[in-house]
């Protein structure tokens, strides 16, 4: 069976967030694998549950390919949670009106304010600490099982990778660090966690023989050792070695609900219309330029919530549309903000530009605009703005926009004042079950938020 993660080189049940103790996971674990395993060699998401087993059935080598593919489910779902709030909360995309509820999603019904709610918290934080804790679960499993094996073991590193993905979502997208029934911690944990976790990943990968995951791991160390330790040196160490055609991506389906590719599923036009382009900063940009990274499409429907024209995102089009966890482009965007960070602003032009070379624009052909700076400030702009489009609704607007704030960066971007927060929060279910959380806890708000905090 075809595992879960996609990568190219052209080259708690119900879990108690962070409280459970690594040899109950098997449930939750199984709930998840035993959705992918098959009776047959090929890869058919047309499967059969067979319901709990023992936990020591998940000792078997043969059952460790189905724990990583659960993993890697977990990870599609906590990224398209992460795309569909942050796009919402960043105006990367507007709501029409309604709330999407499918899969037990509630989005805050104030764009914005991210606050403890329960319906939030299902959603989001659940997902957000399943994707961290079932491979890092997984990898204490094998290597209990296998000793010293495990350092050279293939799905040791598939589940390492996923774990730092998992944990990079979670320094993006969450406040506050909850691990493993801990008390309120920075959120630099997560990232913490995260470059250990990638960097055990590029050892194992290594030493396993697979190239491709070793490429994903220091493209994922270039990510949290930059963007989220401020170690600019360290990530281009990684970034430089990572070529530019290099994706490693989550992996969509078209099969049940829960497989989708939930940008394309929510904004089809046909079961839900609950996203459009519109008022969005894509939508001028791609009427002026064609850029076909922010590519969308007038529907000429207004039959949405509110009666919004349905402008249709177009970077995706089918349900199993995978989405980049990283890149080969974001890789020349880290190392273009480590020279901003130099104060090397012409050079960072260089790499900026480099990614718009040979394309195209959608509308008639032509080359797409270079971005001009003429000073840092406005190099700072220009890096700013193409990771907007570079990695339009991909989940990574809200953790980047919050670490610009909170450093007080040069250059403009757009006012984000109003919004209240910008992670989400711990969830109110963590609070009721974790002790070592007080109840009145609040956690961080927008530096330039002005209004009340609710927590």
């Amino acid at each position: 069976m075809r595992e879960r993660t996609s990568t190219t080189l052209t080259g708690s049940g119900t879990i108690r967030q962070g409280r459970t103790p690594r040899r109950p996971v098997a449930p939750i674990l199984w709930a998840l694998t035993g959705l992918f395993l098959v009776t047959t060699a090929a890869c058919d998401f047309n499967v059969t549950n067979p319901g709990p087993v023992a936990d020591e059935f998940l000792d078997d080598q043969g059952a460790h390919d189905a724990i990583v593919t659960g993993a890697s489910a977990m990870l599609s779902e906590s990224l398209w949670k992460a795309q569909l709030l942050g796009g919402e909360t960043t105006l990367e995309i507007t709501r029409t009106g309604r709330n999407f509820a499918g899969q037990g999603i509630k989005t805050p019904p104030n764009l914005g304010v991210l606050a403890r709610d329960r319906g939030l918290s299902a959603a989001y934080w659940s997902a957000h600490q399943q994707a961290r804790w079932i491979p890092e679960s997984a990898v204490a499993r094998f290597d209990e099982i296998l000793g010293g094996e495990s350092n050279s073991y293939e799905f040791t590193a598939r589940a390492l990778v996923k774990a730092g993905f998992g944990n990079r979502i979670l320094g993006e997208s969450v406040c506050t660090a909850v691990i493993d029934g801990s008390g309120p911690q920075e959120n630099r944990a997560y990232w913490e966690r995260a470059e250990a976790t990638f960097t055990r990943a590029l050892e194992v990968s290594q030493a396993a023989g697979e190239p491709q995951l070793a490429m994903a791991a220091r493209a994922g160390l270039a990510q949290v050792l930059g963007r989220g330790l401020g170690r600019w040196a360290d990530a281009v160490s990684h970034a430089s070695q990572v070529p530019t055609d290099f994706t490693h991506q989550a992996i969509f389906g078209d099969g049940d609900v829960p497989e989708f590719n939930h940008m394309v599923y929510i904004t089809d036009g046909d079961s839900w219309r609950d996203l459009t382009v519109l008022n969005s900063f894509a939508e001028d940009y791609y009427l002026n330029t064609g850029d076909p990274r922010v590519r969308w499409e007038d529907t000429g429907r207004t039959d949405t919530p509110d009666g919004l024209r349905l402008l249709r995102q177009r970077k995706w089009t089918q349900l199993s549309d995978n989405v980049n966890l990283a890149s080969g482009r974001e890789m020349r965007l880290i190392e273009a903000e480590a020279l901003l960070e130099q104060g090397q602003w012409q050079a960072a032009m260089d790499l900026i530009n480099g990614l718009r070379e040979g394309l195209t624009s959608d509308h008639d052909g032509t080359p797409i605009p270079m971005a001009e700076a003429s000073s840092l400030e406005e190099a700072w702009t220009a890096l700013k703005f193409e990771r907007r489009v570079e990695l339009w609704l991909e989940g990574r607007r809200m953790g980047d926009t919050r670490r610009w704030i909170e450093e007080d960066t040069p250059g403009d971007m757009e006012d984000l004042s109003w919004v209240m927060r910008l992670c989400v929060p711990i969830s109110q279910g963590e609070v009721d079950n974790n002790p070592n959380i007080p109840q009145d806890w609040v956690d961080p708000a927008n530096p330039l938020f002005t209004g009340s905090v609710d927590r």
